[in-house]
């Protein structure tokens, strides 16, 4: 279950185009980049929330992201012309399957 929570939890922190980010996992408000846990970070990419929200890496969720987009989540983040709802549209294909392999 907690793969699941973690892509949820992470979905939310780029759940608008204003808090999602590409080319670095965070960044601040002003667009430089940040660390994940940076004072003022506050867009993500896809890996960046991933981490954020597991407090390290949920490896799970890690792996189950990486399965529905088949490869690198740096790269699905930032390979132009990725679009925020094509992102957001991943988190939600891999939180169904998420809840169809928890028990």
């Amino acid at each position: 279950m907690y793969d699941k929570k973690t892509l949820i939890k992470a979905r939310k922190l780029i759940d608008t185009p204003e808090k999602w980010t590409q080319g670095a996992l965070a960044r601040k408000k002003a667009g430089h980049v940040s660390d994940i846990d940076g004072k003022g970070a506050v867009c993500f990419c896809a890996l960046g929330a991933i981490i954020k929200a597991s407090g390290a890496l949920d490896t799970d969720a890690y792996n189950i992201f990486r399965r529905v987009i088949d490869g690198s989540i740096s790269t699905f983040n930032d390979d132009p012309p990725r679009t925020h709802a094509e992102v957001l549209a991943a988190f939600d294909a891999a939180i169904s399957k998420a809840e169809a392999t928890q028990p």
